[in-house]
């Protein structure tokens, strides 16, 4: 493998094969995917499978829901359009995941890594501020906001994860998650990259006893389409 890119919205790579050279081009994010999938291209090649059919196989996944997943924009035909920011859902809810999903982000962040996130409810409260230092450590914006608080009051968890951070009056709070993910995606620069993490594939959101209908993706892909599509 040589001559390796990783853009905001994927990767390419020039494979080296016994069947010759191929150009790989994955709509996948993160050097992990990137060993993922030369780990699958080996296997379909030692299995019969020819190099063109393998690669654009590869070419054509998509990452499990909630997990480095990119959202796509699409104009109000349906037609798939580009903006000049990249958006990731992540199920990162501890401070080793946020840490993990940050530096796989970093190499294909063409300006700043920004990263929305907050801390469950009425869970391991001692991960809050280790989550506020790696969010610090490893992104160039930090946004916090609520997670599922459910029984605690988002203020307090909040408060919790700033504890960790040397510079908490730098991180931007918003408690409304849904604000939040608007205000990352607005206030966002070209090449920049913004991570939504914590809650991933889930479809709501617990705040006290009720269980909201909340999905990042489906917020995340409301405010694209509201900035580049309009």
């Amino acid at each position: 493998m040589r001559a390796v890119s990783f853009a905001m919205h994927g990767i390419a790579a020039e494979v080296i094969t016994p069947q010759g050279n191929g150009s790989l081009q994955l709509a996948l994010i993160g050097k992990f995917n990137l060993a993922n999938s030369l780990a699958v291209l080996a296997a379909l090649l030692a299995a019969g499978f020819t190099l063109p059919n393998t690669i654009a196989a590869l070419a054509a996944v998509k990452p499990v829901p909630g997990r480095m997943q990119l959202v796509e924009l699409a104009n109000e035909h349906g037609d798939r359009c580009d903006s000049n920011i990249t958006v990731v859902v992540d199920y990162a809810h501890t401070p080793d995941a946020l840490a993990l999903a940050l530096q796989a982000l970093r190499p294909h962040a063409q300006a700043a890594l920004r990263v929305v996130f907050g801390a469950g409810g009425d869970r391991d409260s001692g991960k809050r501020p280790l989550m506020g230092a790696v969010a610090e450590e490893h992104a160039d914006s930090v946004i916090l906001t609520s997670d599922n608080p459910r029984g605690e009051r988002p203020a307090a968890i909040i408060a919790d994860i700033r504890a960790g951070m040397r510079a908490p009056q730098a991180a931007h709070v918003e408690s409304d998650r849904g604000i939040a993910i608007a205000h990352a995606i607005e206030s966002a620069d070209s090449g920049d990259i913004v991570l939504i993490a914590g809650k991933g594939h889930e479809a709501e959101q617990i705040i006290g006893d009720e269980r909201i209908p909340f999905s990042d993706c489906d917020i995340a892909r409301r405010e694209l389409q509201r900035r580049f599509a309009a």
